[in-house]
């Protein structure tokens, strides 16, 4: 948005900025009035072309398969580890995700 088109609109509009939301006001010297839309405070002044300038960023993805293939076995190994301790039957569908998650380690 630009000084003219910020000029032609109401004197308060919803943006973000850095990841938070503010009411802004227009202070007439190019600068925003960044208001905090919950409590209404005053929080900074900012130029019309930082706020055009913000990045977004992308939502986060996935996380990557060998790191959830790692940290899956670790989970897998410490459940037999307790339950051999506490000497229990350990599950054989435990056991298959074991050998496969080390086969696919190797």
């Amino acid at each position: 948005m630009t000084q003219e088109q910020f000029d032609k609109r109401d004197s308060k509009i919803a943006v973000s900025y850095k990841g938070k939301y503010y009411m802004t006001g227009n202070n007439g010297h190019g600068l925003v009035d960044l208001h905090d839309m919950l409590t209404g405070m005053f929080v900074i002044n900012v130029r019309i072309e930082d706020i055009n300038k913000q990045k977004t960023k992308p939502p986060i993805g996935l996380k990557p398969k060998f790191i959830h293939n790692e940290e899956r076995f670790n989970d897998v190994q410490a459940a037999i580890m307790r339950y051999l301790w506490d000497n229990r039957k350990i599950p054989i569908e435990w056991i298959t995700e074991y050998n496969d998650l080390i086969t696919e380690q190797v």
